[in-house]
């Protein structure tokens, strides 16, 4: 069975907060601010089994030591 993606109406209708619907690869981020990059590398790692068992695997990127950027792609 093919996957289905939602319009982008439909991502905006149900897209959380501070998330952000990104049209050219139809993908979705947001940042998570942290204390500092241990901080940072604590919640990457507390959310690293949640996608594991998903089986999504978001784009993960740590910047300015404490901004944990994850995008999720189709």
């Amino acid at each position: 069975m093919a996957k289905t993606h939602m319009t982008k109406p439909e991502v905006l209708e149900v897209l959380p907060d501070g998330w952000h619907y990104i049209v050219a690869n139809k993908s979705i981020s947001t940042d998570f601010e942290r204390k500092n990059f241990l901080d940072s590398v604590a919640f990457v790692n507390e959310i690293a089994p949640m996608a594991e068992k998903a089986d999504h695997h978001p784009a993960v990127r740590i910047h300015n030591s404490s901004t944990v950027e994850v995008l999720l792609s189709p």
